[in-house]
């Protein structure tokens, strides 16, 4: 074996921090903006020896070297974000979903994480190519797809799934899924709309994702509430507009058509209460949540029974009773429901009204039910709410063509002074 001296280890080592120094100063810029194309020879030593060297093909870092916010205490001393984090991620691109490191610089002073503004995070650990994005939305536009087939196209042919991926790691699957797929829808239209607007999007730091966007979407939908499409008033096509020739002058007619569609949206029991529910399972909002407790029965003010709906009284219970006997077995019920009494007997007391046999069209907004409760001799109405209201439909005004004017939502009824209202806000 041949043994090197001191002065051979030492020539060596100059000659190759003199190396390296060169290669830095001519690649380095290359190498921060990431403008690499991996040749198919060198992607499998790439796969082989990046992980125990923490080398990926993208690596993210934030633009900002200094804290952007000009009230910043440190961007006041002209302090550099020194404080960095660095975690793995899976990046969906439009060649292959790739491993990579996402690198975090955060300012203490006024406590804000700053990412890589060329990539969307759609979920923690989890980044999307903004193509990708624009591919994924185009998709859902011009041929209504699916998340779930937008998921299914880029796994069979983007993703690459077979290939590495970290080492040792089952944290992260490299197939998208459908909630990757309208992370990014509403983020991009949330992104597109503020760029649009010159504003900023902010949106609260919290676990769940599904709050994140809520406040910022509602402000959305309340700006086109009040000012509407902003292109609908500039448009006109062959197809909804007509000029007609008056002598010296020309007179132009748009026309438009406005017309229901039932698309109900859940909300609070308590009638005139407008406040979107947490989950459509929920019965009250969080200002009306103490009315859980409190019986079914319209006038009933006692407190429920455990795992139920209603208090201790017999002719509650049985009401109960049936209302879920009926969401058992509709079709059945409907046509044994006038001897149900005699089928189950602990029901004789408590029957349906006649005129509520179930074949309503599914637009009532009060979702309140009637039973007649006989008691001895006497009878009388029970009035009964089991489960949330719904809005009554969605009001569209819209042009022959297809343009969306305008939206309003219907809670309770589409009357003549609502629509009217809508007509006169509008135009």
């Amino acid at each position: 074996m041949t043994h090197l001296s001191h002065h051979c280890f030492s020539l060596l080592a100059l000659l190759l921090f003199s190396v390296l120094s060169m290669c830095w100063g001519a690649l380095k810029s290359s190498i921060w903006a990431g403008n690499f194309i991996m040749c198919e020879k060198m992607k499998g030593l790439f796969e082989t020896y990046r992980h125990p060297h923490g080398l990926m093909q993208h690596t993210f870092y934030s633009p900002f070297k200094m804290c952007p916010n000009s009230t910043c205490d440190h961007t006041c001393k002209g302090l550099l974000l020194d404080k960095a984090e660095q975690h793995k991620t899976v990046y969906f691109s439009l060649f292959s979903a790739l491993p990579a490191y996402s690198v975090q610089l955060y300012c203490e002073s006024c406590r804000t994480m700053y990412h890589n503004t060329d990539i969307v995070q759609v979920v923690d650990h989890y980044y999307v190519n903004y193509q990708v994005a624009r591919l994924w939305k185009a998709m859902m536009h011009a041929f209504c797809m699916s998340a779930t087939n937008c998921t299914h196209i880029y796994n069979i042919a983007l993703a690459n799934i077979e290939s590495a991926q970290f080492p040792d790691t089952k944290l992260f699957t490299k197939a998208t899924t459908m909630d990757h797929v309208w992370n990014i829808f509403i983020i991009c239209a949330l992104l597109e709309d503020c760029h649009k607007h010159h504003y900023v999007l902010n949106v609260s730091q919290t676990i769940n994702q599904n709050k994140c966007f809520i406040d910022a979407i509602s402000d959305r939908n309340q700006r086109i509430y009040i000012y509407n499409q902003p292109l609908a008033y500039q448009h006109s096509c062959a197809k909804c507009t007509r000029v007609y020739d008056h002598g010296d002058a020309s007179k132009l007619v748009s026309i438009i058509v406005m017309d229901g569609i039932i698309v109900s949206h859940p909300y609070c029991s308590i009638p005139n209460c407008w406040v979107h529910l947490h989950t459509p399972q929920d019965y009250f909002c969080p200002a009306h949540s103490t009315h859980l407790n409190q019986c079914a029965i319209k006038g009933c003010v006692e407190s429920v029974v455990s795992s139920s709906l209603t208090c201790n009284i017999p002719t509650h219970q049985e009401s109960e009773a049936l209302h879920t006997l009926w969401g058992k077995s509709r079709f059945h019920l409907h046509e044994h429901l006038k001897c149900s009494h005699a089928i189950h007997g602990h029901l004789a007391n408590v029957q349906a009204r006649a005129d509520d046999d179930g074949n309503g069209d599914g637009t009532e907004a009060i979702r309140e039910e009637e039973y007649d409760v006989r008691s001895g001799r006497k009878k009388k109405k029970l009035h009964v709410q089991f489960t949330h209201n719904y809005t009554h439909c969605e009001e569209l005004i819209v042009a022959p063509c297809g343009m969306i004017h305008a939206c309003e939502t219907m809670h309770n009824a589409e009357g003549i002074r609502s629509v009217a209202e809508f007509i006169h806000c509008v135009f």
